[in-house]
């Protein structure tokens, strides 16, 4: 599928990628393939640095032969994939590096002690220490923190540069205190499976570009929902606002795109909706915000972010679309993306057909038909 997004483990780490497009998406990854990640360093990840920059800052293991050697920051070389810009956090909390066989990890200090400005150095991963273990919550602060005390792990200043030593600092509300994820990896070649398809009764019928199956265009049509927070549902409740859908509609595609802020607004996901394989989560620009927009550029491409171009010319010619206005944000929050959005559907020959409600809550609207006549 076209599709890709954040990865929840058992810890509650989200993973989630920076905005690209159908064919190359540095924003999002394959769900499937985040998931199917393995202790090879063909599947370790970048850590980028969250500065608003026109180039790619990664944490680097910047002393390798030394014990105990510092952190830092490089460009990131994306193409090469250096086992020193290499890194996997694990659902007990260590950040091993991709060096040395992978027998080393990131660690306060030398292990025995934390404090404001510690150094993150490259240890042993085996020291019996609990100053080897950090969390990492991009859904929400997109901080990564040492587990005991929870200081940020930051280059200490708002301008990368090579000679920066990685600390632990209490966090600021700055880019520099922030971090995102990168496969650095280039998405597989898109194959249409519904090349050569033909569905027995067009008018009703589609090819479902997941599958190459012919269905029920309304059973398969995809949905997108722009919403910031959703803080007037319980976790359980949306998880089971989730279940409901996915039971009621098992195959249609959903893409949740969060415009963020530098308030970071709370946006629960369900284990079970990051585990779909047709769902697709990114957080994107708050337009009105200009420049100061966390996410850039903007405005951002939520057609190119969802994958929606695999629908071009498809029998499935309807996308639902949910944008909330409850408060926190409304249409001018992300005029510029939307407007871009509706002109790509169009440039497409796709129909939006638009949901509502003002509770927050972007799951139960698209509880509904979305293909008129179906």
């Amino acid at each position: 599928m076209k599709f890709a997004f954040p990865f929840v483990a058992a810890t509650g780490i989200i993973l989630t990628f920076s905005e690209g497009t159908k064919s190359d998406s540095h924003f999002l990854r394959r769900a499937q393939e985040v998931r199917d990640l393995t202790q090879t360093l063909d599947d370790y990840i970048f850590f980028t640095s969250g500065i608003r920059n026109d180039e790619k800052w990664c944490l680097t293991a910047t002393e390798t032969d030394r014990e105990f050697g510092n952190l830092g920051f490089r460009e990131c070389r994306m193409n090469d994939r250096p086992a020193n810009q290499l890194w996997k956090l694990e659902a007990n909390g260590l950040l091993r590096s991709g060096v040395d066989d992978q027998e080393k990890c990131a660690v306060a200090g030398f292990g025995n002690e934390l404090f404001e400005g510690i150094r993150i150095r490259l240890g042993p991963c085996d020291l019996e220490t609990p100053n080897n273990k950090f969390i990492w919550n991009a859904g929400n602060t997109r901080y990564l923190q040492t587990e005991l005390e929870g200081y940020c792990v930051t280059n200490r200043g708002p301008n990368p540069h090579d000679s920066d030593i990685i600390h632990a600092l209490e966090c600021l509300d700055r880019g520099d205190y922030r971090w995102n994820t990168d496969t650095g990896t280039v998405d597989p070649p898109f194959v249409d499976l519904c090349a050569g398809v033909s569905c027995e009764n067009p008018v009703i019928e589609g090819c479902d570009p997941f599958d190459g199956i012919c269905k029920p265009k309304d059973a398969a049509v995809p949905c997108i929902a722009i919403i910031d927070e959703s803080d007037n549902f319980s976790d359980a409740n949306i998880e089971a606002k989730w279940a409901t859908f996915r039971t009621t509609y098992p195959d249609r595609p959903f893409c949740l795109l969060q415009p963020l802020d530098s308030a970071l607004s709370r946006l629960y996901l369900p284990p079970s909706f990051l585990s779909d394989s047709r769902t697709t989560f990114a957080q994107v620009s708050r337009d009105d915000l200009g420049p100061a927009s966390e996410i850039q550029p903007s405005p951002s491409d939520w057609f190119g972010i969802c994958g929606f171009g695999v629908y071009e010319g498809s029998d499935i010619d309807f996308i639902g679309k949910f944008l909330d206005t409850s408060g926190s944000m409304n249409e001018t929050t992300v005029q510029a993306s939307n407007s871009m959005f509706d002109q790509k559907v169009s440039a497409a020959s796709l129909t939006i057909e638009e949901v509502f409600n003002e509770d927050e809550d972007w799951i139960t609207p698209f509880l509904t038909t979305l293909v008129p006549g179906a």
